[in-house]
């Protein structure tokens, strides 16, 4: 999520080496459908008790 995250940073500051071939609103669609999914998948471990990795930031 982070890749995605700093590409649409980039993407909105002009910044990207590369034209993207979809609207940046779609990228951001993507990006809260990922982090509402990580939060439900988060829920879940805690329910079944699964230990998970932090992921580095």
């Amino acid at each position: 999520m982070s890749k995605l995250r700093r590409m649409i940073v980039m993407a909105k500051a002009d910044k990207l080496e590369f034209k993207l071939s979809c609207k940046i609103e779609l990228l951001e669609e993507q990006l809260e459908a990922m982090e509402k999914y990580a939060l439900v998948l988060e829920a879940r471990a805690i329910i079944e008790e699964i230990e998970l990795m932090k992921e580095e930031l």
